[in-house]
């Protein structure tokens, strides 16, 4: 949904096929109950519009609920990697997103503990996600 053009739509949605509502309100563009901060962005594989909350995805089956528990140390890391350690099924995806929500590294595992390098992030808050069949689990760490 690009909004410069239309700042009302019905029946937009987002990335993953959630509906939300864009209105103009009080001479803001809320989406959903949240405020637009910047709009139109381009990107590579699409527009982002900001907002000033979360969009969290509606599960549409209790498999994509499910849960990996996992650890990542140290925390905060300084030294260059971060140990990834948990109990998810083999051939894992572990991605590292960075505070603007931009995917920074992905790494594909079979072991249930994995050494990242951190050299070539900034210092900043992180959030790494093991992905592994329809599990997923996700933390946050920082790099000094």
């Amino acid at each position: 949904v690009r909004l410069a053009g239309a700042l009302e739509s019905e029946g937009a949605k987002t990335i993953t096929g959630d509906s939300i509502s864009v209105t103009f309100t009080d001479g803001k563009v809320k989406v959903n109950e949240s405020t637009l901060i910047n709009s139109d962005i381009q990107c590579s594989n699409g527009v982002v519009h900001v907002i000033d909350a979360v969009l969290v995805p509606t599960a549409t089956n209790i498999a994509e609920t499910t849960a990996i528990e996992f650890n990542v140390y140290p925390n905060p890391t300084s030294n260059g990697v971060l140990n990834v350690q948990g109990a998810w099924e083999s051939n894992a995806s572990i991605q590292i997103w960075n505070a603007a929500g931009q995917l920074v590294q992905t790494e594909q595992t079979m072991q249930n503990q994995y050494v990242i390098s951190t050299e070539g992030l900034s210092a900043g808050l992180y959030t790494v996600r093991v992905l592994s069949g329809a599990s997923s689990g996700q933390k946050m760490f920082l790099v000094d």
